[in-house]
């Protein structure tokens, strides 16, 4: 049975979940929903389009029926409505009505948990987003408190939505990595050093982007992002980039 692959669209998700899970709330509540068909209305309010029976039943045999489950953890953000029930992240700020908070490092962690119990008798391999070190590109910038664009040709503080002022590539130092992101990693790495399980491993998507530009002798990695507004967006990869990665995640055995 092919691995069956939970989380955005950087991984191919859709094909299974039709909408983007982002976060370990999100992911509990769909697991729990496809498995343990628990938590209807909570499943429907963290997707934009609520698919018929029919389809749920073929996710669900595809993810029971699955050996190696992917799990891409993109987000810390947990996206609220004023109930305090989790969302979909397209969802937030569209009246005004709805918030989002940071997880816990604790919380991530017992989420972790949550999800290897659910899934203790398959493989589990998370996925982190994307984290690019700032020595192997040109330039990172900063905007709105997150790093993520790398660009020869950051033109205009509009097309960043940047309001306060425009950045000034040359002016930004020292910055490594974008925060949440490291942190994430951080968070997955602590979990499977503290459990010590065999059946769960944490791929780390930069890595093998790398390995494959030097294997393929070009180690020019702008090509695995996508390109928005002459711009380079690390949020995305290219065509290139998901074939890349999807491609490596088909191939794992554990």
């Amino acid at each position: 049975m092919p691995n069956f692959r939970i989380g955005s669209c950087r991984i191919d998700a859709q094909p299974y979940l039709h909408n983007h899970v982002h976060n370990t709330k999100q992911i509990i509540i769909t697991l729990n929903y496809l498995i343990n068909s628990i938590d209807k209305t909570k499943y429907n309010l963290i997707h934009n389009s609520i698919l018929c029976d029919s389809v749920i039943e073929n996710i669900r045999n595809n993810l029971k029926n699955a050996n190696n489950i992917i799990i891409e953890i993109s987000s810390l953000k947990l996206w609220k409505d004023t109930n305090h029930n989790y969302i979909h992240w397209g969802n937030y700020n569209k009246d005004n009505s709805n918030y989002y908070e940071n997880i816990s490092e604790e919380d991530f962690m017992n989420d972790l948990y949550i999800i290897y119990e659910i899934l203790k008798d398959k493989n589990i391999i998370f996925v982190s987003h994307i984290n690019l070190p700032l020595n192997n590109f040109n330039n990172m910038v900063e905007c709105n408190g997150e790093t993520r664009w790398l660009s020869n040709n950051f033109i205009n503080k509009k097309e960043r939505g940047c309001e306060d002022k425009i950045i000034k590539l040359h002016e930004i130092i020292n910055i490594q990595y974008i925060k949440s992101r490291q942190l994430i990693e951080r968070y997955i790495d602590n979990f499977i050093q503290k459990y010590n399980q065999t059946n769960i491993i944490h791929i780390k998507p930069y890595y093998i982007l790398k390995s494959y530009a030097l294997h393929n002798n070009n180690t020019d990695l702008n090509i695995f992002f996508e390109i928005n507004n002459n711009s380079i967006d690390t949020n995305h990869y290219s065509e290139v980039g998901k074939r890349v990665i999807c491609n490596y995640l088909n191939s794992i055995v554990i």
